[in-house]
């Protein structure tokens, strides 16, 4: 008799146990078999796990995955990523025509969380989803930019950069010291960007503020570029397995501190008066400032402080730097 009071008082758990347990599974096949179902037209593939897709199989050799993959299936075949299918075109006739036919659809950047993370949700144009705002985006940068009006103004601080960087690797070969090309090329592009940015020579080394920018942005840089296995499989987002959000987000907030001194100082100086920099012309800072628009097709009326703050960022993070060490207590 207690026996079976034993079993019967177990039944509730069993039956707990097993609902929680088949909630799980089917919350992580459903995303699965929906998507096969929407993908029944796509190139043929490789088999992969559920949930995993593909990915036991790659190697560090990525490219050589692919082209034995081609081998097997054709110039365009699909691949599943984890829960993320993709579709790979290794012929560049393929590759041409679909660039050509299906621009439109293709032109968006895939948003990372780390891209999330670090640069207030892809605001900029090299992030920002095609459409009305990348239009916008686009254009105003070409022509209050990009122009050749506006890289013929920007030509003395090219000078300027330029023969800094010879000065220094004169003296360093008339001293027979070493000299990190990678470091001292990088002040050179990452100053020629600031300087159109902002108008001022934000990486210079031989300052402690200098040096932790730059440290933080090949942190940044490092992190956007390192797989994360919580792209590829959504649910993971919620336990950062790689701690890359959790970087990433002490990083911003260093970010952060230096776009809001930037936005401060030049808000300051337009109390007094909207002025060109000593090389007569308006930076992207000021640009952005003074942008207002009462046209609906803009989408935009006019920049918020945090889009203002993305596309600095981006703008700090576009060039690639030699890879320095933040303190630990950054990464903990």
């Amino acid at each position: 008799m207690s026996t079976i009071t034993t079993y019967l008082s177990s039944i509730p758990l069993f039956t707990t146990t097993l609902t929680i347990a088949t909630s799980i599974v089917a919350f992580l096949l459903l995303p699965v078999i929906i998507r096969r179902r929407n993908w029944r037209n796509s190139p043929p593939g490789p088999m992969g796990w559920p949930i995993l897709g593909y990915l036991p199989y790659l190697t560090e050799r990525f490219h050589e995955d692919l082209f034995q993959l081609a081998e097997t299936y054709g110039p365009l075949f699909s691949l599943q990523m984890g829960q993320k299918p993709a579709i790979v075109v290794s012929s560049p006739e393929i590759a041409r025509d679909i660039l050509k036919q299906k621009e439109a659809m293709i032109s968006s950047r895939t948003i990372t969380e780390a891209v999330r993370c670090a640069l207030y949700n892809a605001t900029s144009l090299v992030f920002v989803p095609y459409g009305a705002r990348w239009r916008l985006l686009r254009k105003m940068l070409t022509t209050e930019l990009f122009s050749s009006r506006a890289i013929e103004l920007l030509q003395p601080a090219r000078k300027q950069q330029v023969h800094g960087l010879l000065s220094t690797l004169y003296s360093a070969s008339k001293s027979k010291t070493s000299v990190n090309i990678a470091d001292s090329t990088f002040v050179v592009s990452a100053n020629l960007i600031s300087n159109l940015v902002c108008s001022k020579t934000l990486f210079d080394t031989t300052k402690e503020e200098g040096r932790e920018l730059k440290e933080v942005v090949w942190a940044i840089l490092e992190d956007v570029g390192a797989p994360n296995l919580a792209d590829l499989i959504p649910f993971l987002k919620l336990f950062d397995p790689q701690g890359v959000k959790r970087r990433v987000q002490n990083l911003a907030k260093m970010l952060d501190g230096f776009c809001e001194k930037l936005i401060d100082q030049r808000l300051e100086e337009r109390k007094e008066g909207l002025k060109m920099n000593e090389n007569g012309r308006l930076d992207m800072l000021d640009v952005f400032l003074n942008y207002r628009s009462d046209r609906k097709d803009d989408e935009l009326e006019q920049f918020s402080r945090v889009d203002i703050k993305g596309m600095l960022s981006k703008a700090k993070v576009l060039v690639g730097i030699p890879k320095p060490r933040l303190p630990d207590s950054v990464y903990q």
